[in-house]
């Protein structure tokens, strides 16, 4: 998929990597920055990107409090380094628990601390909340579907998936706070022994109509 397709940027939930796998094995070829966050203390888990070298990309540094959180973040800069989009990969288990309803309002800080509000911030990831309805913006109020929904709404996001990712289910997102720079959104063909199906779209990275095409795929 890195070398047999011409994405400029493959987003991956689920990726089950730990220390022992390199970026080098990831990329032998070498021609992707390859930014990751592992699941640290069991098997699983863990959120990865891999953006091609003939973008300019800036790796955000997370704050050790947000460890728990699945989510990497970076910017990606046009060709006059003035055009900056703000990209976070986010993966949170389909768990449901006390330990997970703190999990959430983690994920929900860390989010909120990153996003920056002067610029274009692309959201992308399995959040593992099937009863948000999409179209009337509403949900149970309990402890995931709830403060999750009212964040989006405070953060003027716009949840752009509208068919079924995983099942009956939407369960991945792209979530962004301009939603004019993202086109040509697709459902395609699990990778590899997936249940939830890929997601692809384009991205206007520059005002001179560059765009660069991103691939989402989750749940391997």
């Amino acid at each position: 998929m890195l070398y047999a397709c011409n994405y400029d940027i493959i987003l991956i939930t689920e990726t089950w990597l730990c220390n022992e796998i390199t970026n080098g094995l990831l990329d032998p070829s070498m021609h992707y920055n390859v930014i990751r966050k592992d699941r640290a203390h069991s098997k699983g888990g863990g959120v990865c990107a891999f953006v091609n070298k003939r973008w300019h990309v800036i790796s955000t540094s997370i704050d050790a409090k947000f460890d728990d959180c699945e989510v990497v973040c970076f910017d990606c800069l046009g060709s006059s380094n003035h055009i900056r989009v703000r990209f976070f990969v986010v993966y949170r288990p389909p768990l449901y628990d006390h330990v997970a309803a703190h999990n959430m309002c983690c994920i929900i800080d860390c989010l909120a601390s990153y996003m920056n509000p002067r610029n274009t911030n692309i959201i992308v990831g399995d959040f593992n909340l099937p009863k948000i309805n999409w179209k009337t913006l509403s949900c149970p109020s309990d402890n995931f579907h709830k403060p999750f929904l009212s964040f989006l709404i405070e953060s003027s996001c716009t949840q752009l998936i509208n068919f079924p990712t995983c099942g009956s289910n939407i369960l991945d997102l792209i979530l962004t706070n301009d939603a004019h720079v993202i086109s040509h959104i697709n459902a395609d063909t699990p990778c590899g022994a997936s249940d939830h199906v890929s997601i692809l779209f384009n991205v206007i990275l520059t005002t001179d109509s560059i765009l660069i095409v991103i691939a989402c795929i989750t749940g391997i």
